[in-house]
């Protein structure tokens, strides 16, 4: 791993250090590693949404989203929204039992699906 790279998951916060012992969390960091030389060797390309990207990754980063790489080297991404904990109870709980739009290249029209839908909506149930 380039040391530029490597400072970029410390400073974004994909790799963080415990001051009180020895470990280290990493657990987004191969991946967003991965992501980000990605999206290196893309932003050269003049129809390249780079905004598009780097939110998609800030919000994997939060547990937001999901990324993944397609058999032909794209790189795809979907938004789940907030995950549910015992300690955080997000607005929309239904959401857990609805499927989740389909993956889609960022900066895309995101698919039709539940997971978008306002509990304001009368189509939300």
């Amino acid at each position: 791993m380039s040391s530029d790279i490597l400072e970029i998951l410390y400073k974004d916060g994909f790799i963080s250090e415990d001051d009180g012992s020895n470990l280290i969390s990493a657990s987004k960091a191969f991946f967003a590693m991965r992501v980000i030389d990605w999206i290196r060797d893309h932003a050269g390309d003049p129809n390249f949404n780079l905004e598009s990207y780097l939110v998609g990754l800030t919000y994997y980063k939060l547990d937001l989203a999901e990324m993944k790489f397609t058999e032909d080297g794209d790189l795809l991404y979907r938004y789940t929204g907030p995950r549910r904990t015992e300690h955080y109870v997000d607005q929309m709980a239904n959401r857990d039992s609805e499927d989740l739009s389909e993956f889609y290249r960022p900066g895309e029209e995101a698919p039709e699906s539940g997971v978008d839908k306002s509990p304001d909506d009368p189509e939300y149930s």
